[in-house]
């Protein structure tokens, strides 16, 4: 079996959410993407209510080992 590499799957995903979290009733979810951008958004209409770009680039944190 052939081990992918972390920079491997990095090119492959692309855009990827790195975290997210949701609100205790389910119907809001905060996401970050590795680019840094956070995203708060209502799961039950699909609409994001509000999204900040951060400082953080979190695309380096697959090739730390």
């Amino acid at each position: 079996m052939q081990k992918i590499s972390s920079s491997s799957c990095q090119h492959l995903l692309g855009d990827y959410i790195a975290s997210l979290d949701f609100d205790p009733n389910g119907e809001m979810v905060a996401t970050i993407d590795n680019y840094g951008v956070c995203l708060l958004s209502d799961v039950t209409t699909n609409n994001y209510h509000f999204h900040l770009k951060t400082q953080d680039n979190f695309q380096g944190i697959l090739n730390r080992s």
